[in-house]
C-alpha cells in the first residue's frame, strides 16, 4: 500500500504514476496523514510534495522528514500548470477555490483579474475542481488534466506566475 496526499486525480497522484508500482493507493487529506500511516503501518511507503519551483518547500513534509524516521527512496518532479474552470458556460461565480499553494502559485492572475472575487482555500486542487463541478457559484484552481477528467469548462489555462512551475515530490518509507 502507498499512502498519497490525495484526493485522486491530484498533482500528488499524477506524479505517484511516474513510480509505476503495481500497489494499492491510500488518499490522505494531508501530508501528516501520509507520514501517520507509515507510522502506523497501514501503508509501506508514501508520496508527499517536497518543494516547488515557486513557492520552495513544502513545511509539512520538511517537519516530517527532519525527524529521522523515514527515508527519502526517489524524488520525481512533475511540471504543474493551474486552470480556472467552472461547471458550464452559463456560471456566474461568487467565489474562487482551491488548495492554498494553487492560490499562491496564480497570485499575480488573481490579482488582475479576479480581485474582488473571495478566495476559499480547500484542502486540494482536484477537491475544489469536485466543488465547481456541484456548484455554478463556484469557480476553481486546479490541474487542467482533472478539470477534463470531471467535464468542466475552463476559462483559462496556464494561470500560474511562473511558466515553468514544477513541484518535486518524494517518495518515502519509515527506516
Amino acid at each position: 500500500m502507498i499512502a498519497i496526499l490525495g484526493p485522486r486525480y491530484t498533482y500528488s497522484d499524477f506524479a505517484s504514476q511516474k513510480i509505476q508500482l503495481p500497489m494499492k493507493r491510500r488518499y490522505c487529506r494531508s501530508i501528516g496523514a501520509v507520514f501517520r500511516s507509515l507510522q502506523k503501518g497501514t501503508a509501506r511507503f508514501g508520496f508527499v510534495p517536497f518543494s516547488n519551483s515557486y513557492t520552495g518547500e513544502i513545511p509539512d513534509t520538511k517537519k516530517y522528514l527532519k525527524t529521522g524516521k523515514f527515508i527519502v527512496l526517489k524524488k520525481v518532479t512533475y511540471p504543474v500548470q493551474h486552470c480556472l474552470a467552472v461547471k458550464s458556460d452559463q456560471c456566474a461565480f461568487k467565489k474562487i477555490v482551491s488548495h492554498e499553494q494553487a492560490f499562491f502559485q496564480c497570485a499575480k492572475f488573481l490579482k488582475k483579474n479576479f480581485q474582488k472575487i473571495p478566495l476559499l482555500p480547500v484542502f486540494s486542487t482536484a477537491g475544489a475542481l469536485r466543488m465547481a463541478k456541484k456548484d455554478a457559484n463556484i469557480a476553481a484552481i486546479g490541474s487542467p488534466k482533472t478539470a477534463d477528467l470531471m467535464g468542466l469548462k475552463i476559462l483559462a489555462r496556464a494561470i500560474q506566475d511562473k511558466k515553468n512551475n514544477k513541484t518535486t515530490f518524494v517518495f518515502i518509507k519509515r527506516k
